[in-house]
């Protein structure tokens, strides 16, 4: 008998500590706000960029993209430009992400668009997503940070290695020369309709040629000027850097690496401020 009461004691003594524990984790992370940046895979990433603009308020700022575009961290942006939310997706790219956008009626001031994914589709990555944001964990990580993506303690652990190692280490060079501005296919008729569909009542829209280590191209012909009957902008980051772009680096010869990004990220916060001054313009002018 005694030796029962003693083990219920035991377990009430752990169970106590473990909700101790919870909440002292989750006050912190009510407290700080904190995020991981970098998730262990390519889901938990993309979970994470879902869940911070599923349960914050909007940015004033909002990319879209595929993995290019996910490089593009918010923190790397220049202070004074208005926050910036990233919901580029790993594996997937701006369909599903307009997808996610369109469910919040709170939208945007500008959304940035990668053009180079701008109609990039995985059907088996986007089905594996509806699945997981409809998971009944996920959805009550609207109420508790401790359950959310980006706030797990192996998230956070691993973004600080991954932070503290990139902080060291130096990516490589991009194929030269890079070529931009080529068209790969027409536009079909469907990506046309597709296209005009974006749009979204007060918001800016940017379409961005994101700088890649193989060189970036226009997914389809007729882009730009379907970009320009929309009201959308059109930006190239490289025309916005010295040289071209050419000194960006890349982790894995594709990916900017985050010195290249923070270059980039400088590049789309200027371009979109003058482009927002002179709306009229349609195609990138040269700075140099």
């Amino acid at each position: 008998m005694n030796h029962s009461c003693k083990s219920k004691k035991n377990v009430l003594w752990i169970a106590g500590v473990l909700i101790g524990l919870v909440l002292m984790m989750e006050g912190f992370l009510r407290t700080t706000g904190i995020q991981a940046e970098y998730a262990e895979n390519n889901l938990q990433a993309n979970l994470s960029r879902i869940g911070q603009y599923d349960f914050e308020p909007p940015p004033e700022n909002l990319i879209l993209g595929s993995s290019l575009s996910a490089r593009l961290l918010p923190s790397l942006f220049p202070a004074g430009k208005g926050r910036f939310g990233n919901l580029a997706l790993d594996g997937s790219g701006v369909p599903m992400g307009l997808e996610i956008v369109k469910k919040r009626k709170e939208r945007p001031l500008r959304i940035y668009l990668e053009a180079n994914s701008i109609f990039f589709r995985s059907l088996h990555n986007e089905q594996m997503l509806r699945q997981a944001i409809s998971n009944p964990i996920y959805t009550m990580s609207r109420f508790l940070y401790c359950l959310r993506p980006g706030s797990r303690p192996s998230a956070l652990l691993y973004a600080w290695l991954k932070k503290t190692r990139e902080a060291n280490e130096k990516g490589v060079s991009g194929v030269q020369p890079m070529q931009t501005e080529v068209s790969i296919k027409p536009m079909s008729n469907e990506e046309q309709a597709a296209l005009r569909q974006i749009p979204f009542q007060g918001v800016q829209l940017f379409f961005v040629l994101v700088p890649s280590g193989r060189g970036e191209a226009h997914p389809t012909g007729e882009l730009l000027r379907v970009v320009g009957e929309i009201g959308g902008t059109w930006i190239e980051p490289r025309k916005w850097l010295e040289d071209n772009g050419a000194y960006l680096r890349y982790t894995d010869g594709l990916h900017l690496d985050r010195v290249s990004a923070q270059e980039v990220c400088n590049a789309i916060a200027n371009a979109s401020y003058h482009k927002a001054i002179d709306s009229s313009q349609k195609r990138d002018p040269s700075p140099h």
